[in-house]
């Protein structure tokens, strides 16, 4: 954990973000009250596809490499669409690799991207279960605004007891 290298690049960089996300959604899936099936369901590909889509503007995607292990160690993906509105996809650090400034070098990218792009407005979600983070999110702006509810029909509540 000597020195951790970042590389930045775009839409090319996806296929690299996969075994960390996985490890994210897992975490979702785990500490998820009400939509433990959706995490357990979402898949990489799904993801991909949704932001390839969404991201109608420019993605950029920022990878936290550890060159003595050879392995991606933390990732953030970031959206702009052609309204400028930025978004911070998804960020996730190696357990192991937390509290050593990676999370704040990737956030700090990617506000400084957001920056050089001139997005007009900037946004996340962080999934219910996860609100751990937003203390870290706080630190760089970003504060609740409102709480969006998703209905569950009856019979899949059930299905969840």
């Amino acid at each position: 954990m000597d020195k951790i290298e970042f590389v930045t690049g775009g839409k090319e960089l996806l296929p690299r973000v996969k075994a960390l996300w996985e490890k994210l959604n897992r975490h979702h899936q785990l500490n998820n009250t009400y939509f433990k099936q959706h995490y357990s369901t979402y898949t990489f590909e799904g993801r991909q596809k949704k932001l390839l889509k969404d991201a109608t503007a420019k993605l950029r995607v920022i990878l936290a490499h550890d060159p003595a292990r050879g392995n991606d160690v933390g990732y953030c993906v970031v959206s702009l669409n052609t309204a400028g509105v930025g978004e911070i996809e998804s960020l996730y650090v190696e357990l192991e690799y937390r509290k050593l400034g990676l999370g704040d070098q990737l956030m700090k990218r990617s506000m400084l991207w957001l920056d050089d792009e001139k997005a007009t407005s900037r946004t996340l979600s962080v999934a219910e279960g996860n609100e751990e983070v937003l203390p870290f999110y706080a630190h760089y702006g970003f504060y609740p605004r409102r709480i969006v509810l998703e209905y569950i029909p009856p019979a899949q509540k059930a299905d969840k007891a």
